[in-house]
């Protein structure tokens, strides 16, 4: 078990007490997922950084420089995929290349290295920045509070961003749940449901409870 206590990180495994892993910036809150062996963390305040289950270490990319300094986490064919970074941009994915979190210097052909680093931006105009991003069976799932998105496509010869819905977001990313071959989240004005073909369908408004909307 790994759980985040206000700016601390700890991991046990039940058979003793906690051990500290790390420590974060306050009020930020942990984006984490398992690949390579390894599991990786992001908050928004610095770095990307791993534990092998014995240590932790920064993850550096193959020219000496840390990784993406991201807000949200995830792992889809094979690449990390690393959203909201702030130094660059609240609408950005940065996907490392495949196979590896070493390397996130997108070549100039790109188009042509199917298994090269990329980036994508998702409205970068609107003036709201991404706050989920989950791997699904359909692509990559990225959402702001008003507006949700899908990467479709394993490499970067079929790579395709589309809008699932301009009007629909997710308000916190970590609502976002798979849950029976559905893809669950919470927008700012109810629960909602996708599964993969069609608009997202509305599951639960707070109304019908008698509660105001969601305001996060």
């Amino acid at each position: 078990l790994i759980a985040q206590a206000s700016s601390s990180v700890f991991q046990t495994d039940f058979s003793s007490g906690s051990v500290l892993l790390s420590t974060t910036a306050a009020g930020y809150v942990l984006s984490s997922v398992s690949a390579f062996s390894r599991r990786y963390f992001a908050d928004g305040s610095g770095a990307i950084w791993s534990w092998n289950g014995t240590s932790t270490a920064t993850v550096v990319s193959s020219n000496g420089t840390a990784a993406p300094a991201c807000t949200y986490l995830a792992f889809k064919d094979a690449r990390l995929a690393c959203a909201n970074i702030p130094s660059e941009g609240g609408s950005r994915v940065r996907l490392s290349s495949a196979g590896g979190s070493g390397y996130w210097v997108v070549p100039s052909n790109v188009s042509e290295i199917a298994d090269a680093p990329n980036l994508f931006d998702f409205s970068p105009d609107d003036g709201d920045s991404i706050r989920c991003l989950a791997a699904t069976p359909w692509g990559l799932f990225i959402a702001k509070r008003f507006s949700s998105y899908l990467l479709k496509g394993n490499s970067n010869a079929s790579y395709d961003p589309r809008i699932l819905d301009p009007r629909i977001g997710c308000v916190d990313n970590r609502t976002v749940k798979m849950v029976h071959g559905v893809l669950v989240w919470l927008a700012a004005d109810g629960v909602y449901g996708f599964t993969g073909a069609g608009a997202p369908a509305i599951l639960s408004r707070p109304e019908a409870a008698g509660k105001t909307p969601f305001m996060v």
